[in-house]
């Protein structure tokens, strides 16, 4: 089947610019990998990792991770 279909994707230019790097590596163009993350979509009916909504905990830790504070958990006695 010819390949005449097209993706344009918006992304964080550092995120492009190191995932690059890896393809770069692996021998392989980007639009190799993403036919390759395509077809593992296809066949596995669904993502081909695990995507979910973190539970209440996870998702606070989450968020003051990315805004830089300091855990305030797991401090020992």
């Amino acid at each position: 089947m010819p390949k005449t279909a097209t993706v344009t994707v918006r992304l964080d230019p550092k995120v492009k610019h190191e995932a690059q790097k890896v393809l770069d590596k692996l021998g392989i163009t980007t639009s190799q990998a993403v036919t390759m993350y395509f077809n593992q979509i296809s066949a596995e009916k669904g993502l081909p990792f695990r995507a979910h909504i973190p539970n209440v905990e996870t998702a606070l830790i989450m968020q003051d991770a990315l805004a830089g504070k300091k855990p305030a958990y797991g401090k020992r006695c």
